[in-house]
């Protein structure tokens, strides 16, 4: 991703992502890219980390959860 700032805020002026998921599961240790892939796009759309543990802005999931 590529950031810009103007007047202290930060653009987006280049955003790329790429995802790659067999099946949608989750299996004991690999990470649900429908999750992570959601987390990161609250992200890329100016969200910060959640304090609530269910949120899929938590900064964590363990191996094998999915929050969808």
């Amino acid at each position: 991703m590529t950031m810009m700032p103007r007047c202290g805020v930060p653009d987006i002026i280049d955003g790329r992502t790429g995802i790659n998921s067999a099946d949608g599961t989750a299996a004991k240790g690999t990470y649900d890219t429908g999750t992570v892939a959601l987390h990161q796009l609250g992200h890329a759309l100016g969200l910060d980390h959640s304090s609530v543990p269910e949120a899929i802005m938590w900064p964590s999931i363990a191996s094998g959860e999915i929050k969808l």
